[in-house]
């Protein structure tokens, strides 16, 4: 496939995409797909997405990301197409400051603990 055939697209996902485990997501859904990019936190409630790669693989790529299911709730996708640039060779997680990054894993292991005790709740009613 020639780079002509290739595409590159800016991704903006608003939501409860911030300590919920979204850009591990993304970057399964990516590498799966055989994409290239990049994911990082943007603010408190939206990451942002560079993404490379045949069109049909990225409509399935965006496609699934919105079925990833709870704790992520994505309010909106802001999709943006850019001209292919090829200089991206994996996807890769851009990570933040040290402590921010510390307490989205903080907020996502809370969450799945929460979810386990419910779920055992359920279990011995």
């Amino acid at each position: 496939m020639s780079a002509s055939d290739k595409k590159h697209y800016h991704i903006l996902v608003k939501g409860k995409v911030r300590g919920a485990g979204f850009r591990n997501y993304v970057e399964d859904i990516a590498d799966g797909l055989e994409l290239t990019g990049y994911v990082r936190n943007q603010s408190s409630q939206e990451v942002a997405i560079v993404i490379e790669g045949e069109e049909g693989k990225i409509t399935a790529f965006i496609q699934s990301i919105r079925k990833i299911s709870p704790p992520v709730k994505i309010k909106s996708l802001e999709v943006t197409e850019y001209p292919y640039s090829g200089k991206y060779s994996e996807f890769i997680i851009m990570r933040g400051e040290m402590m921010d990054e510390f307490l989205d894993g903080f907020d996502s292991i809370l969450y799945y603990l929460q979810s386990i005790n419910q779920r055992l709740d359920r279990v011995l009613k």
